[in-house]
């Protein structure tokens, strides 16, 4: 900066760093996501299997009886509301798998085959809960209106089979991903081994390089 009293005047500017996070590092948050998603769908089976027993045992009580109390009918409306919960956690599941497949695959982090698989994995999220089930909630809830006996078994019993689909179907994601999360377990070894293969490649050149100095050498050994 000139100035005209004291003559000009010389300043320093701040040196900033971004520091990128490593292959490593990335494939690491990776994994813990995968991990994360995993409990979650593990914990919808578990929710699954409880609303079906549940199920179960208000149809054994249902086929007893020619009336339904008004503690019968909170009780079904409570299984509607915990089926409509779980089909928002998973909804809510399908889209965070989407963003990380999207990134895993920009990243190049998986072979061609275990991508693929992902993408098959995505297509039964969106398959996952029976076409038919909103329907069976809906006449559900229009036969707990009228009080019709005849109209409520038979869409409880409906209900019931909907949901015993959904956990199979849940079952079977959740072994699926499971085994795709092993697969890129090793396709993330295979991309490790690449990167220190390359890393250790230009070290080696470097060390060829016939005016390379003791200090740079040293320095070089310590990067590596």
């Amino acid at each position: 900066d000139n100035d005209r009293v004291n003559g000009p005047k010389s300043f320093s500017t701040p040196v900033f760093t971004i520091r990128l996070p490593s292959l490593l590092e990335i494939l690491t948050r990776s994994e813990n996501q995968q991990e994360e998603q995993l409990d979650k769908i593990e914990d919808i089976a578990k929710e699954s299997e409880d609303l079906r027993e549940k199920l179960e045992e208000i149809n054994r009580e249902l086929k007893k009886q020619t009336e339904l109390n008004w503690e019968q009918q909170q009780e079904i409306k409570r299984q509607l509301d915990r089926q409509q919960e779980i089909s928002e956690k998973l909804s809510q599941i399908q889209k965070d798998m989407e963003s990380l497949v999207q990134e895993m695959g920009q990243k190049d982090f998986l072979s061609k085959e275990t991508l693929e698989k992902y993408f098959e994995l995505q297509k039964m999220f969106q398959e996952l809960l029976p076409a038919e089930i909103q329907e069976v909630m809906k006449n559900l809830q229009q036969a707990l209106e009228k009080l019709d006996m005849a109209q409520l078994q038979k869409a409880m019993e409906r209900f019931q089979f909907s949901v015993e689909q959904f956990e199979n179907n849940i079952e079977r994601l959740y072994e699926l991903f499971t085994q795709l999360q092993l697969e890129q377990q090793l396709d993330q070894l295979v991309k490790l081994a690449e990167q220190l293969n390359q890393e250790q490649s230009q070290v080696n050149e470097k060390l060829t390089e016939p005016e390379l100095g003791s200090e740079n050498f040293q320095r070089l050994e310590k990067s590596v």
